[in-house]
């Protein structure tokens, strides 16, 4: 893996964004993003664009809560956070009906037809409640009162420093969920969920503070999360295969759902094997020294 050194990281010279700036532009994003779904059915492509930028969204908005906490900001994040549960539904069954497809059992065209049927059933709340965001511009005006008190609040305190705190908590996070059982598959997925929260905030308070870069670990994260969500995919597919189709075709479906497991099982293995080969305790003790860094640096 390509990785940056120190001195040509502090040697780059990229322009300082303001944070309010950094935090407008990833809202913005995802005010279009919600719009757009608000006036039809998502394509794959579409839906997995969208949860990227809710993702983000969110990130930036945990990363402001010691700078423009409020009920805009509370509002926003509960929000999202009940948009994007719908769109994880229907992401699931995309990549479920592809997998089940490609396996090409005779029982394939059947399944994946029941797969589309529930796939059609969660569509309409999701447009419904991308409509209701978008709708009064509700999203986008608690959106610009968040970004207010960013601006306000950047003319008395280095925001930076404020981001750099919550990153740090984002690291904390982050070792605080590696698993202490690599027998159990489920202690993963934790850990993917937090690697994701860390991934987007150090992207973002890499912008504002171009001092640090963090490269290693965005790459590192990047990788976690492929292939984390290559096992959650196969597991959660298991899952629905039993569980949520049809009674008619829950016996075709049996062998589909332990291949899913057997894969799952094989992806784990494969995937502390690939763990084991990275220095994650040094990579780890860098982010923390370069955040620490940020945090004390004088504005």
């Amino acid at each position: 893996m390509t990785t940056t050194s120190r001195s040509e990281r502090q040697s780059r010279t990229r322009p300082r964004v303001p944070a309010s700036a950094a935090v407008r532009s990833i809202l913005q994003h995802a005010a279009k993003r919600l719009h757009a779904a608000a006036d039809g059915k998502l394509s794959t492509k579409s839906l997995h664009e969208l949860r990227i930028a809710c993702r983000r969204a969110e990130s930036a908005l945990r990363l402001c809560q010691d700078a423009a906490d409020g009920r805009a900001l509370r509002w926003l994040k509960q929000r999202l956070m009940t948009f994007r549960g719908a769109c994880n539904e229907a992401r699931d069954d995309d990549v479920l009906c592809k997998w089940v497809q490609r396996s090409g059992t005779s029982a394939s065209p059947s399944l994946c037809q029941a797969i589309r049927d529930h796939r059609e059933e969660v569509q309409p709340r999701i447009t419904e409640l991308a409509r209701w965001l978008s709708d009064k511009h509700r999203f986008r005006r608690r959106s610009q009162k968040v970004v207010k008190q960013l601006q306000a609040c950047q003319l008395q305190s280095p925001i930076a420093q404020v981001f750099g705190q919550r990153l740090f908590d984002e690291v904390s996070c982050f070792v605080k969920s590696l698993p202490a059982n690599r027998e159990e598959i489920s202690a993963l997925h934790r850990l993917r969920i937090v690697g994701k929260r860390l991934r987007y905030a150090s992207e973002l308070v890499t912008s504002i503070w171009p001092d640090v870069a963090l490269t290693e670990l965005n790459e590192h994260l990047h990788l976690l999360q492929d292939r984390l969500g290559s096992i959650h995919d196969k597991v959660v597919g298991a899952r629905r295969l039993c569980k949520r189709l049809p009674n008619r075709l829950t016996r075709a479906a049996q062998p589909l759902a332990r291949k899913a497991q057997e894969t799952a099982t094989r992806l784990h293995r494969k995937f502390w094997r690939w763990w084991q080969a990275y220095p994650i305790e040094r990579m780890l003790a860098d982010t923390t020294t370069e955040v620490v860094a940020l945090i004390s640096k004088r504005p």
